[in-house]
This record gives structure tokens, sequence and C-alpha cells, in this order.
């Protein structure tokens, strides 16, 4: 929160929506702040790319790779067009479940985010296998919509407990969306070790979707705390860069199934050639 603001600066949100801090002189989001005087970041990206032969994809400062015409970041992590793509690679079936979880986990840093965009692409999955045209995280005024179908149809993306309807609500106003009555129910997705995610259609509000958490114990399906499922995330994370500092820096993308096993490594070369298939040609 600024100290001193400018009391003519009537409107501190600026391009793609970033809030402007005056003091620092630097936009603000959500995980890293970005210099405009310089055009770079002011930490590096959570996302490595070994790509040797893209240049720019080495910069972890650069702001969507240095072309914000084509491609817009609001969080400072996985751009949107990044994240569709790795979507419609997962819905391809070019990635298995757990390897979605490991790459999610890897381009987010092992934050919070993970397991929205998780629960993003496997609702994305779902209704692309039922002939609708998915976009994630489209564009309505200074926010973003988590899921669109057919450029009608919209959905909120919360975790289990949390409302969505006020902002959902509000896309639909300011986006012209509707709300589509339809039961989704996805479950089985894996996450850490033997705990699984679930997604739900709120019983309570149509429109929004809602994850948890799971294991079976003794043959029962009990509820596991997003807070233990975080601590795992994180302790992961931890190993990765105590034990397999080259992994941790990136060159290896998916090769830690999130429970301590290796199960093969797939090479950041290797995704950026899956993803120049969609027509990107670098990560952000």
């Amino acid at each position: 929160m600024q100290q001193n603001p400018d009391p003519l600066d009537t409107n501190a949100f600026r391009y793609a929506g970033q809030y402007f801090d005056l003091e620092s002189g630097t936009y603000y989001l959500p995980a890293r702040y970005y210099n405009p005087n310089t055009g770079r970041f002011t930490q590096q990206d959570a996302w490595t790319n070994a790509n040797r032969s893209d240049p720019l994809g080495l910069n972890l400062y650069l702001y969507c790779n240095g072309n914000p015409v084509r491609y817009w970041d609001l969080n400072g992590d996985t751009s949107t067009l990044i994240l569709n793509a790795i979507s419609e690679l997962y819905y391809d079936e070019v990635f298995s479940s757990q390897a979605i979880t490991n790459i999610l986990a890897v381009t987010n840093n092992f934050s919070w985010t993970t397991f929205h965009e998780i629960a993003q692409v496997n609702v994305a999955k779902h209704l692309s296998l039922q002939g609708f045209s998915v976009n994630l995280e489209e564009h309505v005024g200074l926010k973003e919509v988590d899921i669109v179908a057919n450029k009608k149809y919209a959905w909120e993306v919360k975790p289990i407990g949390v409302s969505g309807k006020k902002q959902l609500d509000q896309y639909c106003k300011e986006g012209n969306y509707q709300i589509l009555d339809r039961y989704i129910y996805i479950d089985n997705i894996p996450i850490i070790d033997d705990i699984k995610m679930q997604v739900e259609s709120s019983s309570t509000e149509k429109g929004v979707l809602q994850y948890s958490f799971y294991r079976y114990s003794d043959g029962e399906k009990k509820s596991v705390k997003s807070t233990a499922v975080y601590a795992k995330l994180l302790a992961v994370k931890l190993f990765m860069e105590i034990t397999a500092p080259v992994v941790a820096a990136g060159i290896i993308f998916a090769g830690i199934e999130i429970g301590g096993a290796v199960a093969g490594t797939i090479c950041l070369e290797e995704i950026m050639g899956l993803l120049a298939g969609t027509g990107l040609t670098a990560l952000p």
C-alpha cells in the first residue's frame, strides 16, 4: 500500500490492469514487480527456459518474452497464452494427469496458484471432450474469467468453502457471459503422493467450481486440508532445491513425480518443441 499516493493520480491501474506503485515507480503483479523504465521485471521468473536455441528465453527478467503486443501476463507467472497451450496439450494427451500437475507446480514456482491452474486445465479438458471450445483466463475489463466456453459461458474456480458468486456475476455483466446450468464433477486428479483433487460444481452458486483434496484410508474417501497439501508441495520444492539443483534450475522440467520418485525426465527443449506446435515459439 502506498504511503503517500498522488491525489491527482485517480487511476493507479495501468497497462493490462497492472497496479502502478508511485513510490517505487514499478508495476505490481502478484508474483513480482515490473520496472517500466528498463522494461524488465525486478525479480527472476520462476520459469527457467533451458532452450539454448532461444536466447530470449534465457532472460528471466523479460515481460512476456519481450513481446507485450501478442502476450499478456497479469500475475508475473505463467502467461495466459502459455496456460492455454499447456491445456491444449493436455487435451491432446501429450501429457498425463501427473505430468500436468508437475508442470504447473514448476511454472508457478510451487505457489498456491498451482492448485487453481490444475483445476482449470482439468475442467477445460472435461468441457473440451464434450465438444466445447474452451479458453482460460479470458480478459474482461481489468480482470480474467477463469474458464470460458464457446465465448459465451463462464465459470469461476475457487477452493471449497470460498464464494465466487460476486466475481462471476461481475464478469457476466461486464463481458455479457451466461452461466450454464450444468453439473460438473471431476475426481482422481493426482497431486502429491496418494492425495487427489476433485472439482465439483457448487451446490449453492451456479457457475462456481470448487476444488478440494482427498485420499483413501482403509477403503474410505477422506478429505485432506489444503494447508496440508500445500505443505507437502513446499517440501517437494525444498527437496528439489537441496538434492537436485539442476531440476530446481529448470533444466529438467517434470522429472520429479511429486512424491519423490523419479518417473522419467522431460527436458525443456522437448516442451518448447511441443509448445511451438501450438503456434508459440518461446515462453515469457
